[in-house]
């Protein structure tokens, strides 16, 4: 039964998930893993953002992935005008699976946005990551472990691995479009590519073993439907080598209390990403965070492995607005 559990397990990692790279349900909430350039590209000065998801914790091992992100703009001063120059640093961490497979993730981001015109804004970005990938093969049992119908835990595996884990280097790249018309009226329009120097991806000395890129083409937008109300479509469609993944939805966002300083909101949304899931997202908004919760209902055959339980995904987003000096010339935010 356990081979049947890790046979089920892998082919989900290969072809549900679409890609081995780290992915959230939130995308939207997780800009640093989506599109290097957009980082700096918000309203205030500072900003903190973890993501955290659990899924398939109906199988015996658990999928768990985190995700901690923080940019600021930088040179903030009036020096660039209503251009944007943007840096931040960026923490990932998986594990999966029985052999405890980890992946960790730590770099930093760096992005430009120069304005084009009053209500265009381009933006270009890139990242690098020093990465190390790892498992436990003491977690694991082999065939060749049973002698005589015995399990002898120090009997030869018969498995020949080079090692037990590798670091890499991991560079990626990209631009975002953004068209302002209002606070509560933008859109956001942006491609990326990671793993550009396509970095090792074997526990084996095999220099042909390499991850493949990953493109992302996603956009997201702010659509002001009345006095409280905004639609908040998304999407995002990934592809890695002849894997893929889609996924859309939009989200509706409910103004409680539109003061100054005082903003409330509530947004709630439904996502499917293709031949896997459906989601499910409610959200908190305040004048300085947001969190959100949002469950994956599996869709796809591993339901019936997982007993139709899927994943939660929990996303907090921290900012901060810096007091800036008086100036003898009229300020023109870009937001």
């Amino acid at each position: 039964m356990q081979k049947i559990y890790f046979l089920l397990l892998f082919i989900a990692i290969t072809t549900v998930g679409k890609t081995q790279d780290l992915h959230f349900s939130q995308f939207y909430n997780s800009p640093s893993n989506v599109n290097p350039a957009l980082t700096g590209v918000y309203p205030q000065d500072m900003r903190l953002i973890a993501n955290l998801r659990s899924q398939w914790f109906s199988v015996p091992v658990p999928y768990t992935t985190f995700s901690m992100a923080y940019d600021q703009k930088i040179l903030n001063d009036g020096r660039l005008g209503n251009n944007i120059l943007g840096a931040g640093i960026i923490l990932n961490y998986d594990k999966a699976g029985d052999a405890a497979m980890q992946t960790t993730q730590v770099g930093g981001l760096f992005a430009y946005t120069r304005q084009l015109s009053k209500r265009h804004f381009l933006s270009g970005g890139f990242r690098v990551l020093v990465a190390q990938r790892r498992f436990d093969i003491a977690k694991l049992t082999f065939d060749k472990q049973f002698v005589d119908g015995t399990f002898i835990a120090t009997a030869n595996t018969g498995e020949d691995f080079d090692n037990f884990n590798y670091s890499y280097v991991d560079i990626g790249t990209g631009v975002n479009w953004l068209f302002q018309i209002s606070k509560r009226m933008k859109f956001h329009f942006g491609v990326s590519a990671m793993h550009l120097n396509q970095p090792k991806a074997s526990f084996f000395n095999n220099p042909d073993l390499r991850q493949s890129p990953r493109w992302n083409l996603h956009l997201d937008a702010t659509i002001q439907l009345g006095d409280k109300i905004d639609l908040m479509p998304a999407a995002i469609f990934s592809m890695q080598g002849t894997q893929q993944e889609r996924l859309f939805g939009t989200g509706i966002r409910y103004h409680l209390d539109q003061r100054f300083a005082r903003e409330k909101s509530i947004i709630i949304g439904t996502w499917y990403r293709m031949n896997d899931a459906a989601i499910t997202s409610f959200g908190l908004s305040y004048p300085t965070w947001q969190a959100t919760v949002s469950y994956d209902f599996n869709t796809s055959d591993f339901a019936n492995a997982t007993n139709g339980v899927g994943g939660v995904e929990f996303s907090f987003i921290y900012t901060i607005t810096t007091v800036k000096p008086m100036t003898d010339r009229k300020a023109c935010p870009i937001f």
